[in-house]
């Protein structure tokens, strides 16, 4: 499943088959989903998540300290990977899976108990955090042919995420022991109150060590994770760029759900979760996807989360060709890695903000719901992946809706002939499919400055009026400008589309259930230009 250096899987499996009391040799049979296996259950999957992992690696105001408990996050997920060190003395144990903090593990029932506690002791000494656990007894026949009756409440939530509900195999076993875990985080303890000084840089923990100046006093888990950064000139994120325009990345996987809800085996099960952890892995594919969009320099990429399928970095936005072709060619390459494991159904959602302003939390925050607007969006479409961005010039954002931040950028037909009534015009193309951020992409970087020019005429005039504007575009663009007209248009159109016209970048229409119109990307693509040439927002 993980690194080549780390003992085989079917190892391991052996080792908890023989501890559990079966015999060894059933492990091949157990991969391969053989029938007639012992019902006795003797083993159990403990699974483990952190609450609020992302409130624990971005509590610190600095950035040095965000990216060591990033590094110590990234090390607590090896070590569960190759279960090494102080984790193998709490028992036999076969790793599934291990990304972000979350685990699956295949365990005795005689120790899943010992592991599960074992594992919140250390997390909580390593991370500083509270670790969600749970356990659920297993026997080899429910390995392969899952549970005898799936749990009423999972098929019915599963039902209402539009996830397929198996009634066989391993994946079926999954819902009951994730359903476990829930209840396990929503009954945490709530956070007891800081007794004395509060911790300088989190402001969350007592104060307990002297911070950096010799004077200011943080908390224990401050002061080791700004250790572990390990980079004392990264007081902030904005040390990434002279600039100092920054990116916020947040990356989070689509379908992943769906597909664990219809694994059928144990070895898909390991399968999949082996092309997950190589389609995400940071040295294998993040950062050769930074360097291929010219961010040549580790300095210029801090990690704050990586694990998993989720993925929080924070890159100069200006650095080479920009941030939003690094999210192009993160995109491209998380999709490729995909490829090759063979789940060409599964890809990713993704949220950039650019900002000279914004500090990491809100820039994250804002993030998360431009991931959620483009996994509507790739889903809505039927397309693996989706992209959406904003670059934040100016005012708050916290606590404003996605909605709320673009509403100024769409606005019904007031005048609908030739237009049908009821649609509207949308100042924007976001959130983007990967095709189409490629296109936008390529034209942006191509831009000449007389092509500026007309862009930015056309953009005044669309805001002005968007009817007329985009009626008149196409004359306009025509006119002043072939190759420019080409590709925002691809060819010659009529000057007023009608229901069934796709200009491209131009105008494009767009179905979202109830609310149906058509929307451009010159505004979408003056920003890309900004980015991608290096101007400040």
């Amino acid at each position: 499943m993980i690194a080549d250096s780390y003992p085989p899987f079917q190892t391991r499996l052996s080792v908890v088959l023989e501890a559990a009391g079966f015999d060894p040799a059933l492990g091949p049979a157990l991969v391969r989903g053989d029938r007639g296996l012992p019902e006795n259950p003797g083993l159990a999957l403990v699974a483990v998540d952190p609450p609020a992992i992302q409130q624990l690696v971005l509590a610190s105001r600095r950035a040095v300290t965000r990216k060591g408990a990033s590094d110590r996050l990234a090390a607590w997920d090896t070590d569960l990977r190759a279960w090494q060190g102080d984790l193998a003395a709490l028992g036999p144990v076969a790793p599934l899976y291990a990304g972000g903090g979350q685990a699956v593990l295949l365990s005795t029932v005689r120790h899943a108990a010992t592991v599960a506690e074992g594992l919140r002791a250390r997390f909580q000494k390593r991370l500083f955090g509270r670790l969600g656990a749970a356990v659920l007894p297993v026997s080899p026949r429910m390995l392969v042919e899952g549970p005898a009756q799936p749990e009423g409440s999972v098929v019915s939530s599963l039902g209402k995420l539009g996830l397929r509900s198996p009634t066989r195999g391993f994946g079926a076993l999954l819902s009951p022991l994730m359903a476990r875990l829930r209840a396990d985080k929503d009954a945490a303890v709530p956070t007891q109150p800081v007794a004395g000084r509060r911790c300088a840089e989190c402001g969350t923990r007592s104060a307990s060590e002297r911070g950096p100046d010799g004077t200011t006093r943080v908390c224990e888990a401050c002061a080791i994770f700004r250790q572990n950064g390990g980079r004392e000139d990264l007081v902030t994120f904005a040390d990434l760029g002279e600039g100092r325009v920054l990116a916020y990345l947040y990356v989070d996987g689509t379908g992943i759900g769906s597909k664990l809800a219809g694994l059928g085996s144990l070895a898909e099960y390991e399968r999949f979760s082996s092309a997950l952890l190589r389609a995400f892995d940071y040295e294998g594919v993040v950062l050769p996807a930074m360097e291929r969009a010219g961010h040549r320099s580790r300095d210029e990429v801090v990690p704050v989360l990586r694990g998993g399928d989720d993925l929080l970095l924070v890159l100069g936005a200006t650095s080479g060709r920009g941030a939003f072709a690094a999210t192009v060619e993160l995109v491209a390459g998380i999709e490729r890695a995909l490829d090759d494991g063979g789940y060409d159904d599964v890809g990713v959602g993704v949220g950039l903000v650019v900002s000279a302003h914004l500090q990491a939390r809100q820039g994250f925050d804002l993030a998360k719901k431009l991931l959620q607007s483009a996994k509507v969006r790739a889903r809505r479409s039927g397309a693996r992946s989706g992209i959406d961005f904003e670059v934040v010039q100016g005012g708050a954002v916290l606590g404003e809706s996605l909605e709320a931040i673009r509403e100024d950028r769409e606005r019904p037909v007031e005048n609908p002939a030739p237009w049908p009534a009821g649609r509207k015009l949308r100042l924007h193309r976001r959130p983007l499919l990967l095709d189409e951020a490629r296109a936008l992409l390529e034209t942006s970087e191509h831009l000449e400055e007389d092509q500026r020019a007309v862009l930015y005429r056309l953009e005044e005039e669309l805001r002005r009026d968007m009817l007329a504007g985009l009626s008149a575009a196409t004359y306009a663009l025509a006119r002043q400008d072939a190759t420019l007209a080409q590709g925002l248009t691809g060819h010659a159109r009529p000057p007023v589309p009608g229901p069934t016209v796709d200009l491209g970048l131009l105008c494009a229409p767009f179905d979202e259930g109830k609310v149906k119109g058509w929307s451009t990307a010159i505004p979408d693509l003056l920003d890309l230009h900004r980015i991608t040439r290096g101007s400040r927002p």
